[in-house]
This record gives C-alpha cells, structure tokens and sequence, in this order.
C-alpha cells in the first residue's frame, strides 16, 4: 500500500516538473515572439516614415533638397528613340493599287524605324549629331568623319541610315564599309536609298552604287519585310537605271544595279 503511494507521489511530482517545464518553455516562445512582432512592426514603422518623407522631399548626392519622391533610376534610364524620319514622295497618279501599297509601305518603314531592330545607343546619337547635316567641303578627306563613321557602324541604331546613305550617296565616304554599314541596318535604310536609284542620273549630282549595291542585299536578307517593296517598286527603278544612258563610274553603278536585280529575281533567294 505504501509502494504504491510513493509511486503515485512519484508520478505527481514528474507531471508538476513536466507541466512547470512545459509552461516556462511556452513563456520564452511567448516572449521570443512578442520581440519579433515588436522588431517587425519597428521595420515598419520606419519605412512608412521613409515614404512619407520620400513624399515630402528627398536629397541628392550634392546635399540639395528637392520635393516629391526621387526619381527611379530604372525607369529613367532609357535610351530616347526620336528621330527625323526620311521624307517619302509617294509619286501622284498611281492607279496600280499594289505599287501604291508598295509606298505606303515604304513610308510606313520610314516612320516606324524600331519595328525592324536596332538599338538606341546615346553614343550613335552623339555621332549623327555631329555627322548629319554633313559638312565637308570638296577638298576635304573627311578622315575625322571615316572615323566617326566607322564607329558609328558599331552600334547597330537605325538611326544611321541617314547618315550612311547621305554620304555615300553624294559621294562624300563611299566604298565597301559604308555599303555594309548599310546592309546592316537593313530594311530602315531602304526609304533613305531609294531616291538615289532615282533620275537624274548624274555622278555630279547624286553616286547610286552604294544604294544599288545595299538595295539587292537588304531586299534578300528581308524579303518578307520588303514584300511588294521589291518587286513594284526596287527592281522596277534599278532597270530603268540600268537601261538609261551612262557613262564612265556610272557604268560601275549600272554593274552593281544589275547583280542585285539578278539577286532580287534568284528564285533560290526567295526563302
């Protein structure tokens, strides 16, 4: 009888230990709780208090005060993609409604430049700003200008293609870096180069082997692009080029005109 009332003591005293272990156990994880609920609601408390100066007025680097939130330089930091796009002619009394939605294509290329690539690079800007109007003089080499140019092929912004077509096209840097330069920028160079496969055909005037030359190549690199832009409007006015009458550099012209026509026609470039 006395065995078994020291075991029931026994087993009272282990559950009063387990229980009181049990309770101070639960008060720490109470209290580690409570501290983190109060760290949490601090944080809070201190970024609700940013956000409203944020709202009132921030600081810049240099110490100066400006209202209103600063600005994110995330969102800020975009290149601008404005340009002055090349002035289509849509010529007047066309009565063939698909050669006439070959120049609604032509100008909607000249005013929509970023559908078709590129990059916008604040460098390219800087270098068409200094290019574009060009301003050589005819006795000029324009080395600084080759240059300039050559970089500025570098940066793939479409921008450039007025600037490679105009000095090629009026034989201020010609040769085959400027053919390329234009071949790379692809299908927004094409409104620049059309007018100069265009009458009068004079070397004194305009120089078209550089648009002849990049008009067959850009015209089977893009032909889904160029659809109905090839075959109404570039091949028709590179033959009349070809056909009219010329004479020393150019015939050389009048060679390239008829390799891209040859190209633009190559039923094997038509993929």
């Amino acid at each position: 009888m006395k065995k078994q009332i020291y075991w029931g003591l026994a087993a009272l005293i282990l559950l009063i230990i387990g229980g009181v272990f049990l309770f101070v156990k639960n008060q720490a994880e109470i209290r580690q709780l409570e501290r983190e609920v109060a760290e949490a609601d601090k944080l809070l408390q201190q970024h609700n208090a940013q956000q409203m100066q944020k709202e009132k007025g921030h600081f810049h680097d240099d110490g100066t005060f400006h209202e209103g939130a600063p600005t994110d330089p995330i969102q800020t930091d975009t290149h601008s993609r404005e340009y002055q796009p090349a002035p289509v002619q849509i010529p007047e009394g066309i009565t063939d409604p698909e050669v006439l939605a070959a120049w609604e294509r032509v100008d909607y290329i000249a005013n929509n430049i970023w559908e078709f690539g590129g990059v916008p690079s604040p460098r390219a800007e800087e270098l068409i700003a200094e290019l574009y109007p060009p301003t050589l003089s005819d006795d000029s080499h324009g080395e600084g200008e080759m240059d300039m140019l050559s970089e500025l092929a570098q940066y793939g912004d479409p921008r450039a293609a007025v600037v490679f077509a105009t000095y090629a096209g009026e034989g201020i840097v010609t040769g085959k870096g400027m053919n390329r330069a234009l071949v790379e920028i692809g299908v927004p160079a094409v409104p620049y180069l059309i007018p100069y496969i265009e009458p009068p055909y004079d070397f004194s005037v305009k120089e078209p082997m550089a648009a002849a030359y990049a008009l067959g190549h850009i015209g089977v690199q893009h032909r889904e692009e160029l659809a109905g832009v090839i075959e109404h409007i570039i091949i028709p006015k590179l033959e009349v080029f070809i056909n009219a009458p010329a004479e020393g550099p150019m015939m050389l012209a009048k060679m390239y005109a008829a390799k891209s026509v040859e190209m633009l026609k190559n039923k094997e470039n038509l993929k």
